[in-house]
């Protein structure tokens, strides 16, 4: 796993070895918790929220997008202290701690995406696949995409995972591809256009993923099945109800693990263009190729099970 450049914590949790540098980022020192205990390494309280602007909020969900746009307005007034959380993140990993018991409405959720965000404006290397990448077979599309990276702008927060393992649907001549039977509202993506994501529900529990192939009106997918996480670890770990020791095949080694880590529904995402700048789902492109790909047959199907078509990056 990608070890994550920025993760929140409540300061009252177990410390861990993978939160890296601990830094605290309350205004206040967390009411009966000793240093020993809490394990701070930089008290960092100049990036808290004011007084006032703590008081108003009052940790009130009707309040946090307002309560975000200001807290953003105050943090610009201290760039040298958000300059050397920069630093310390492109260092090693770290983790903000803060002290309220709301662990989706606290000041470290939009330091850590601000701060993410800002790393993420420093990654010019990283560029969307365009829609020719996807007009082709499947098969081709499936192998090209191991090692690419799969991005969500979730809620202002950017989550990421490198592509490890794909498995290709060959339309109308596969029987285990849901394009099999022919065009159907419930398929229709698959059809075409080429770059859109295809998301399902399985066993009425779990979402998938597939991104359209091959030219307008020609049914293909690929199935994104397993990723190595990169970005929004700590989100991701929440999302799927895990602790911060999970591993990444736990946290997003399957389809409908690696969905639910990413926050990515059918109801929000499907038929979203995956090449589309603008987009909050996109596939890009850092430059990483895997040196080896072990190419075998699908996994979790009964038809077509023996076709050669899933694809796996070895490390």
């Amino acid at each position: 796993m990608t070890k994550s450049k920025a993760r929140i914590k409540r300061v009252y949790a177990e410390p861990s070895p993978k939160d890296g540098k601990r830094i605290l980022v309350d205004r206040l020192w967390p009411r009966g918790l000793t240093k020993e205990r809490a394990r701070v390494d930089i008290w960092l309280k100049e990036v808290a929220p004011s007084t006032e602007l703590r008081k108003w909020f009052g940790h009130d969900p009707a309040k946090w997008i307002e309560f975000k746009a200001r807290y953003r307005k105050e943090l610009a007034s201290h760039a040298e202290q958000l300059a050397l959380l920069r630093q310390e993140a492109a260092q090693a990993s770290i983790t903000l701690l803060y002290g309220a018991k709301d662990e989706e409405h606290n000041e470290a959720v939009v330091l850590a995406a601000l701060l993410r965000q800002k790393m993420n404006r420093a990654r010019p290397n990283r560029r969307i696949l365009r829609r020719s990448f996807y007009a082709n077979s499947p098969e081709i599309v499936a192998r090209a995409l191991l090692g690419r990276i799969l991005v969500h702008h979730r809620e202002g927060e950017l989550l990421s995972g490198r592509i490890v393992e794909a498995e290709a649907y060959l339309g109308l001549s596969d029987p285990a591809s849901h394009a099999f039977t022919g065009r159907s509202p419930y398929n229709d993506v698959l059809f075409g256009p080429p770059g859109y994501a295809d998301v399902y529900l399985i066993y009425g529990l779990h979402y998938c993923m597939n991104v359209s192939c091959l030219p307008d009106g020609e049914p293909g997918g690929v199935l994104i099945r397993a990723l190595d996480p990169i970005d929004g670890i700590a989100t991701m770990e929440r999302l799927r109800g895990l602790p911060d020791t999970a591993s990444a095949k736990l946290l997003t080694g399957g389809p409908g693990r690696l969905c639910q880590a990413m926050g990515i529904s059918r109801a929000r995402h499907l038929g979203m263009d995956v090449t589309d700048p603008k987009s909050i789902l996109q596939i890009v492109d850092d430059g990483y190729r895997p040196k080896t790909i072990d190419v075998t047959p699908r996994i979790g199907i009964s038809k077509a099970a023996d076709r050669p078509l899933r694809f796996v990056a070895v490390k």
